[in-house]
């Protein structure tokens, strides 16, 4: 252990603390470093991940299976259901397959961050955050549970969580991302000097 040089701008390791009074924990961490733009994502993936949970055990407590209770009467109800398939309920009964699935999406997505992390935008970057957080959520229900807990019932659609919640958001602000994204590239080409 030890304390960085107070005349070195960029100190190679990772420090506790603050500036000039930190404690160096790691010399030349190389790959083990977490930059900003990660940071974001797993923040924000760690909070859709913990609000995820906490909904969901408060809501299992509250209500009894099949139970629901209007908010906005024939709107929005909060009807507790246990869901073994997919989003919607659909493919019921294959949790190995969606453990597996679930499993790759969130290594894939962990590992895109972590390696692309001074590339992704910082739309990409709070999409990857939502899925990631909503992925696990829903995995360890699957893990813990053997399914689902879903409770928001807007009546004229399927009844889903807030794990799902935040995949759809995170998957349209990436479709968004990904069509206006080579136009803006595009534009900025237009005036580059080759």
């Amino acid at each position: 252990m030890g304390y960085p040089d107070k005349h070195n701008e960029n100190p190679v390791g990772i420090f506790i603390g603050r500036p000039y009074g930190r404690i160096l924990l790691l010399q030349n961490p190389g790959l083990f470093t977490l930059e900003m733009p990660s940071r974001l994502s797993y923040s924000i993936a760690l909070a859709v991940f913990l609000f995820d949970q906490l909904a969901k055990k408060y809501i299992s407590k509250s209500l009894s299976l099949g139970r629901s209770i209007p908010v906005i009467k024939d709107i929005f109800h909060l009807t507790l259901v246990h869901n073994s398939g997919v989003a919607f309920g659909l493919f019921k009964n294959r949790q190995a397959f969606f453990i597996i699935i679930t499993s790759i999406v969130i290594l894939y997505i962990t590992l895109a961050l972590f390696l692309n992390r001074k590339q992704n935008s910082l739309s990409s970057r709070i999409a990857f955050g939502l899925i990631l957080g909503g992925a696990c959520g829903n995995l360890l229900d699957r893990l813990r549970l053997g399914f689902i807990v879903d409770f928001f019932d807007f009546r004229i659609w399927p009844v889903f969580n807030i794990a799902d919640s935040a995949i759809t958001i995170g998957i349209f602000i990436l479709a968004i991302d990904f069509l206006v994204r080579p136009k803006q590239e595009a534009g900025d080409n237009k005036y580059r000097v080759t």
